[in-house]
């Protein structure tokens, strides 16, 4: 997987620590759906790309991009 192009020039360096965040502009309980998906997907392929883990905010490892979907 690799992340997605509207993120721009990517540099990982392996040497260093760092937190990517991606956030929709409206909460996420009023969301939609397939924006919450998207935004799951990207944030996956980031984690991927660098070896690292996708966590939400409250701090649990989100493994699906429906995992963010609010029901």
């Amino acid at each position: 997987m690799h992340p997605p192009a509207a993120l721009g020039d990517w540099r990982y360096r392996r040497a260093e620590l760092s937190t990517t965040v991606l956030r929709l502009a409206e909460p996420a309980n009023q969301a939609d759906p397939s924006a919450a998906r998207a935004v799951g997907q990207a944030a996956l392929a980031v984690a991927a790309a660098t070896g690292g883990t996708y966590v939400d905010p409250l701090g649990f490892r989100v493994l699906r991009p429906d995992d963010l979907v609010m029901r």
